[in-house]
């Protein structure tokens, strides 16, 4: 991870309002018969030590593949590449593969932003988007498979999975539809 995206995932962080956890405060009380002073400062109270309680088992579905994306109506969404191709090659448009994790400022500004602006939406009117984790193994697995270095990073397939082009990095609307524009010329691809 690049210093920069880490930076811009704190001041993002921050942006949104979240701030770091408190830091614990240790009081340091000398034992009763040393020959320092006793500070007047109050003893800690002792608290119970509670056991955890047992886990309950739960019946619950097999896990989802990890969506960092807020899902909005606007967009097309697939669970997996696979699903995505078939839906894409019935609608006669294109994959895209969003890889981003839940931490990077970037992903989470472009996600609030981008994912939820109608004329984004009309620039991927064909296209099947499939949010990828890449936290996650099947996530690292497909970033690796792309040779997706940098988060976020967009990779464009054609429904049988031939790669018509990838860009990365924060984007605001107005650079990614002009990015994605760039992506389609080059392949000459009618997105």
């Amino acid at each position: 991870m690049k210093l920069r995206e880490f930076l811009l995932g704190i001041i993002a962080l921050c942006a949104a309002g979240c701030s770091p956890a408190p830091e614990k405060v240790v009081q340091v009380v000398p034992p009763p018969n040393s020959a320092e002073p006793t500070p007047t400062v109050p003893k800690a109270i002792p608290q119970k030590v509670v056991p955890p309680a047992k886990p309950k088992a739960v019946i619950s579905k097999p896990p989802a593949p990890a969506v960092v994306t807020k899902r909005s109506n606007l967009f097309k969404w697939a669970r997996t590449r696979e699903e995505a191709k078939v839906r894409a090659k019935k609608t006669g448009g294109y994959v895209l593969l969003v890889f981003q994790t839940s931490w990077s400022g970037q992903c989470i500004i472009m996600n609030r932003e981008a994912f939820q602006d109608r004329t984004v939406a009309k620039t991927f009117a064909k296209a099947v988007i499939v949010p990828v984790d890449t936290d996650t193994k099947e996530g690292l697995k497909l970033s690796q498979e792309y040779k997706s270095e940098e988060i976020p990073t967009f990779v464009f397939l054609k429904p049988d999975g031939t790669v018509i082009g990838q860009f990365f990095g924060f984007m605001n609307v107005d650079w990614l539809q002009r990015e994605v524009q760039r992506v389609f010329d080059r392949a000459k691809f009618k997105g």
